[in-house]
Parts: C-alpha cells; structure tokens; sequence
C-alpha cells in the first residue's frame, strides 16, 4: 500500500488530478497480486485484466471477473450470488482486514477435495 499514498512522487504527470489518483493505478498495484500459482492472470480467481489497462482499449471494460464462482443454473441463484458477493465487499469496505497473505498452494485441495478417510472410493469401470 505504500505504492498507492506515495503516487503522486512516483508518477509526476499525475500531479495534475490532486483529488483523485489515476484509473490505471488499480491495475498496476493489483496485478501482481491477484494471479495463479503459475503466475497467469486468467486463471486467478479474481481478474481485473478488464477493469482499467492502460495497455490498450480492450482493457478498460470497468469488469472484474469472479472466475472462481461458476455460472448456476438458476437466474435466483446468480442473485444470491451477486448478492453474497456484494456483501462481502461492503462489509470489507467497512472494515479493511489487516494480515498477511497466505500461499496455500496444493493444501486446500489436498485437505478438501480428495477422498475421506472413510475407505469409500469410487471406481470408474468400464462396461463390459
């Protein structure tokens, strides 16, 4: 965050907007952040490749991209969606976390998504 209350000694042409710091500042100081274990931004579970690039037009849409929720099935769930995701933006913009990042890697999928210690695997067997 230092990057963001110092920009106005680092970028001279920005001393001209003293109210406001410029749009593409966003993607510059996030863009680094927010990326996959591989370094792709496409792949991240946020994506703002869209927001304000200053790179060309087809980067200044306004969009940041949830990639981690999939598309539902159902019109009320995609609100129930929007609407948790709003919530939770709201509720950190009232109350900004303080901490540092966490580099999970494999971790999460290797405690969560494979199978239980029950014994129970399922096989795929093809038909005879």
């Amino acid at each position: 965050m230092t990057a963001f209350m110092n920009w106005k000694s680092r970028w001279p042409m920005c001393r001209r907007r003293e109210s406001r710091p410029p749009l593409w500042l966003v993607d510059r100081l996030f863009r680094h952040i927010l990326v996959d274990i591989t370094g792709n931004t496409h792949r991240a579970e946020i994506c703002i490749d869209k927001l304000y690039s200053p790179d060309g037009t087809t980067g200044r849409l306004g969009l940041v991209e949830f990639r981690a929720l999939e598309m539902p099935p159902d019109p009320r769930m995609s609100l129930a969606q929007q609407l948790l995701i709003r919530a939770l933006i709201a509720k950190l913009w009232r109350e900004p976390q303080d901490g540092k990042f966490v580099r999970w890697g494999t971790t999460l999928h290797d405690r969560f998504m494979l199978p239980h210690s029950s014994g129970r695997i399922f096989w795929a067997c093809s038909p005879s």
